[in-house]
């Protein structure tokens, strides 16, 4: 008995897969397999005041058009940049002036 209910929960656990790839191969199938710029391995950190987290991001043109868990083996980039180590963030704009 304790065998079979072994069995099952590994043919459920590996049957299913993780979110992160149903939410990327989802993504694919609606926007297409070709990126300019794919930027990976990198810790994002988005502005908003949330913990820093590890992402890739896929760049089209003049945007971003996905953050997060990429299958190389679906998609195809012209470039490829390692963020490994690195920090990805929103530009940042200097408001520092001496004008009055």
């Amino acid at each position: 008995m304790r065998y079979c209910c072994l069995a099952i929960l590994c043919l459920l656990l590996f049957s299913c897969q993780p979110p992160e790839v149903e939410r990327f191969e989802a993504f694919i199938t609606e926007a297409g397999d070709t990126f300019d710029v794919w930027i990976r391995n990198g810790t994002v950190v988005d502005g908003t005041g949330a913990e820093a987290y590890s992402a890739d991001l896929l760049i089209r043109g003049t945007e971003i058009i996905y953050v997060g868990w990429v299958d190389p083996a679906l998609m195809e980039a012209t470039e490829i940049i390692d963020a490994h180590q690195k920090i990805i963030a929103p530009g940042f704009i200097d408001a520092h002036a001496h004008g009055d």
